[in-house]
């Protein structure tokens, strides 16, 4: 074969390769497109929209009486180009706040630091239902607006979504959410599929089973790590956040107001509010161990929320989702510590 054939050759296999992988590219996005419609889409919500990367996201622009998302795909408005300092809020439900743009953590944490003269931009990046597992596959996205503070207030919606008595290993490297929790570890679709043609069958994990004695979230661990590594190596200051819950820690003392909020994971039990808590205390546990390792400053709502003197119906919606008086709390407790410990001057 003389050199112009070897480059045509080459050529051809190259336009063939990169055909295939936009041909595959697009079925697994409409593939993946279905399945969020399918699974995820709830018309009580009408501003998620399908992403391919992060699962689901805000719609940009998308205005209605009790939710407003700037253009940018956050909730609130705008973002700003002469704020001297940019916070940015990494979260779920609980970050994205109940109805009413006023009430949001966010947007209270914002007026509270503005109030006290500082020059600061808080972006409320929470998505209803974000997993830890949605959230590594948008943080590169949005690191690159450059926060020079990241809170991650994390965990709830892990603990509902995985079913400790089929627990999946999902601590894997892949391109997308959909991928990670379909197993699979994709760099290119056409070399995917060659192994899996080669293999037989896709590789799966096998589901572990556990109780709720013994059970450790270690996903949640390692998407954690992995959120706290690319925060670090973006330069941004990462603070980790505990959950307040509705539930005190002697189920003992609940009132009937809180045992009509409670809603539990689908796979415990109504009522087992003894179980919930030890699957409560292990991610617990993981937030306050990584910011120790990490030394990481720690925002401990759950410590702040055993000390309000109010009955805690007044602060949850459920056993996670804040009211707007809660988020208010949250808003101005985070202000006050982030001022107290010099992260804000």
């Amino acid at each position: 074969m003389n050199r112009d054939d070897l480059l045509v050759t080459i050529f051809s296999a190259t336009a063939l390769f990169g055909a295939a992988e936009t041909v595959l590219r697009l079925k697994d996005r409409n593939t993946s497109k279905a399945r969020f419609l399918r699974e995820r889409w709830n018309p009580e919500r009408p501003w998620e929209r399908f992403d391919h990367m992060a699962g689901w996201e805000l719609t940009p622009g998308y205005k209605s009486e009790t939710v407003v998302i700037n253009r940018h795909g956050f909730r609130g408005t705008d973002l700003s180009r002469d704020a001297g300092l940019r916070i940015l809020c990494l979260g779920d439900s609980a970050t994205f706040g109940p109805p009413g743009e006023e009430n949001p953590y966010p947007r209270i944490l914002q007026a509270e630091l503005e109030k006290k003269g500082k020059n600061v931009e808080v972006i409320n990046a929470g998505v209803g239902g974000h997993t830890t597992l949605n959230m590594v596959h948008r943080l590169k996205r949005l690191m690159k607006l450059r926060p020079d503070i990241v809170i991650v207030y994390a965990g709830w919606a892990d603990m509902y979504e995985a079913d400790i008595a089929r627990y999946r290993d999902l601590r894997m490297h892949a391109d997308s959410y959909w991928h990670s929790s379909a197993q699979k570890q994709v760099r290119s679709h056409v070399c995917a599929l060659i192994r899996e043609a080669m293999a037989g069958t896709p590789s799966e994990s096998i589901s572990l089973s556990y109780t709720s004695e013994e059970f450790v979230p270690f996903n949640f661990e390692y998407n954690l790590r992995r959120i706290i590594a690319l925060t670090v190596a973006y330069a941004a200051r990462t603070i980790l956040v505990t959950l307040p819950k509705l539930l005190p820690d002697d189920p003992g003392t609940m009132t009937a107001g809180m045992v009509a909020k409670c809603l539990m994971p689908d796979y415990m039990e109504m009522g087992d509010f003894d179980s919930f808590l030890m699957v409560y205390r292990s991610y617990d546990a993981i937030i306050r161990t990584l910011a120790e390792e990490n030394d990481l400053p720690l925002l401990d709502l759950e410590r702040e929320n055993n000390h309000q003197k109010r009955p805690r119906t007044v602060f949850f919606e459920n056993m996670f989702d804040l009211t707007p008086v809660g988020s208010k709390t949250v808003g101005k407790f985070m202000a006050k510590k982030l001022i107290d410990a010099g992260m804000i001057e």
